[in-house]
C-alpha cells in the first residue's frame, strides 16, 4: 500500500503528459502543411497539384493519427482492473484514443477538400 499512491500518482502524471503531448490542439488547418505549400494551397496562385500534394499529406496524416488511435485503445485494453481499480489509467487512454480519432477525421475532411478542389481544377469534376 506504501508503494501505492506514488506510482497511481507518477502514472496520472505521466498519462497527462502522454495525452496532452500527443494530442494538442484538435484544430488542424494548415500548421500540418509545409509553410510554402500552405501558402500556395491559400492563395489564388495554388494548382491543382499544390492541393493534390496537400491533400496526400493530410490523407498520410490522417492514418497516422488513426494508427495512434487504435494503439492508445489497444494499450487500454491490456489494463486490468486489479492493475487500476479506479480507472484512471484506462480512462485517460480512451480519452486519448476518442481525441486521436477526432483528429483524424477532422484530417480526413481535409484531405476530401483538397482532393476535390485538385480534381475541379483539373477539370475532372464540377464545382459543387
Amino acid at each position: 500500500m506504501r508503494w501505492t499512491m506514488p506510482f497511481i500518482f507518477a502514472t496520472l502524471i505521466t498519462l497527462t503528459g502522454l495525452v496532452v503531448g500527443t494530442t494538442g490542439c484538435s484544430a488542424f488547418t494548415q500548421q500540418e502543411l509545409p509553410t510554402e505549400l500552405a501558402d500556395r494551397v491559400t492563395s489564388e496562385a495554388g494548382t491543382a497539384d499544390d492541393h493534390m500534394t496537400a491533400a496526400l499529406l493530410y490523407l498520410q496524416k490522417a492514418k497516422t493519427v488513426q494508427t495512434q488511435a487504435e494503439q492508445y485503445q489497444a494499450l487500454a485494453s491490456t489494463i486490468k482492473p486489479l492493475e487500476d481499480p479506479r480507472g484512471i489509467r484506462r480512462g485517460g487512454l480512451i480519452t486519448a484514443a476518442q481525441e486521436r480519432r477526432s483528429d483524424a477525421v477532422q484530417l480526413q475532411q481535409l484531405y476530401a477538400a483538397h482532393y476535390e478542389k485538385a480534381q475541379t481544377m483539373l477539370g475532372n469534376q464540377q464545382p459543387q
